[in-house]
């Protein structure tokens, strides 16, 4: 009787685990949608462009370069084809895979995760860097469980608010040593107030 009871206690937590992590996913996948559509709308303008061109050549589609989907293609074992072949359904699986979780930004406490996220779809290791040199990790340019750690350590410490203003204002130094900063600094800076209205607490 008391080895029955032992399984039926055993099979209630592994179906309360299951759940659990089943309600976790869901959560991820929801906040990750929210993500996704506001730096989506940053790199097409709301939706409305979704092509890039330099000098006549396509250079991004959906804010994604040659390179960035070379990689997504070689790590699904798929066959070479142009950025011209993205579609809408393809952009949002290169967006997760890529920016969200290779780079673990899942890790990150969620109401920082768009800001870092964002920053990350624009250089991922310069956007990891600079908020180890805010919280106070190790700088290696990856999320792990230390950066994560200090992170929250921060934020229990730091209003948010603050941490995006200076998340922000590192973004922006690195935006003026760019060799484009004189032809895109309005929209740069319009995306970083943007960032800033759609993530900050009031």
């Amino acid at each position: 009787m008391k080895h029955k009871s032992v399984i039926i206690i055993g099979i209630i937590i592994g179906v309360f685990l299951v759940a659990k992590k089943s309600l976790a996913n869901q959560e991820n996948k929801e906040l990750f949608e929210k993500i996704f559509e506001n730096t989506f709308n940053f790199e097409t303008s709301n939706g409305k462009r979704d092509e890039q061109y330099e000098h006549g050549t396509l250079i991004s589609k959906y804010g994604i370069q040659q390179d960035t989907y070379n990689d997504y293609l070689k790590h699904n074992r798929t066959q070479w084809r142009g950025i011209s072949k993205i579609d809408f359904a393809e952009a949002k699986k290169i967006y997760h895979w890529i920016f969200y979780d290779r780079r673990k930004v899942y890790l990150l406490p969620a109401f920082i995760q768009g800001i870092v996220f964002d920053y990350v779809f624009w250089l991922p290791k310069y956007a990891i860097e600079d908020l180890q040199k805010i919280v106070g990790a190790k700088i290696d340019g990856g999320i792990g469980r230390e950066t994560t750690d200090k992170t929250v350590e921060y934020l229990n410490r730091v209003d948010v608010n603050t941490f995006i203003e200076k998340y922000n204002a590192m973004r922006w130094k690195r935006m003026q040593s760019r060799d484009n900063f004189e032809e895109n600094k309005d929209g740069w800076r319009n995306r970083l107030k943007k960032l800033e209205q759609l993530y900050r607490k009031e």
